[in-house]
């Protein structure tokens, strides 16, 4: 078995050494298209063959959703755009990089540096990428940053927050309006909003503080006096998160969910209601005109 391998790897011990150190080479380009190119799309593919609205436990239906597929418009429409892609910039991506190839094989004089200039984009071309949009997006000192001051949008933490990313992410693969909702309280909130591809926004919060609303003062005056901190994110096992009130319930319900419950284990507590809280349990009874 080992002679054979050994073999397989080549007739000389200098040419095994030679593949072997190929192969140390390139693992880690396989590892990393294993790990996060091949097992998602066997996960996409898994998922692809069962209905989920990522409440409630998948329903395995085979094939069903790709046979929908096949009669839907937008694919079709999608498909005929990406033959079309293929007919037009295949072909002409591959006949220009084998006529460069050619080229840089020809016996020429500094034929080192033209493959090293070649090359150094392909390694230069992330890094430079990621300084560039670094300085654009740094919260102080960045140019959009710098840029957006005098309209009172200054030191945005635009790489850490998680609402500047998904909106532009999501605005790029959708086409339907968007509403950006979760943290907008202002019109700097709706304009950042809109300048990073949203449709809109939704200010619950806001207007549940409006004099016309019909809550509780009480209710009112905490929503205003809280901060970032006197909240919880709830169902994010579930995929569907929702930032709520930091309470006796709703720290319950993150760690029921953060111990492997479902949502059937939580309804009961996240259905609405006024609360008591006892030692033993919390009990949900009728809604009364009062702030708990």
């Amino acid at each position: 078995m080992t002679t054979s391998i050994l073999n397989w790897l080549g007739p000389t011990p200098l040419s095994r050494r030679k593949a072997l150190w190929g192969m140390a080479l390139v693992a880690p380009n396989v590892l990393g298209l294993m790990f996060f190119f091949g097992i998602p799309v066997l996960m996409a593919f898994g998922t692809s063959v069962n209905e989920w609205n990522a409440i409630k436990p998948p329903r395995f239906v085979g094939l069903d959703n790709f046979e929908r597929l096949l009669y839907d418009d937008s694919f079709q429409q999608a498909l005929t755009n990406t033959f079309k892609l293929i007919a037009l910039v295949v072909p002409a991506e591959i006949g220009l990089a084998l006529g460069v190839a050619l080229l840089l094989n020809l016996p020429l004089h500094g034929r080192g540096v033209l493959r090293a200039l070649y090359f150094l984009p392909v390694v230069t071309s992330t890094v430079a990428a990621s300084v560039v949009w670094t300085s654009i997006f740094q919260p102080t000192y960045g140019i959009l940053s710098q840029f957006l001051e005098p309209f009172g949008l200054g030191e945005t933490k635009w790489l850490v927050e998680p609402g500047l990313v998904l909106i532009p992410a999501a605005a790029a693969q959708i086409e339907i309006p968007m509403i950006a909702s979760g943290g907008f309280a202002d019109a700097r909130g709706l304009v950042a909003a809109l300048a990073l591809g949203a449709d809109g926004v939704n200010m619950g919060s806001r207007f549940m503080c409006t004099v016309e609303s019909c809550i509780h003062q009480n209710v009112k005056e905490a929503i205003v006096a809280g901060d970032e901190r006197g909240t919880e994110l709830i169902f994010r096992s579930l995929h569907n998160t929702a930032r709520v009130a930091s309470n006796e319930v709703s720290r319950e319900v993150v760690d029921i969910l953060k111990g492997g419950g479902q949502f059937e284990d939580v309804k009961d507590l996240v259905a609405g209601g006024y609360l008591t809280v006892s030692r033993q349990r919390i009990e949900i009874r009728r809604r009364l005109p009062t702030a708990w």
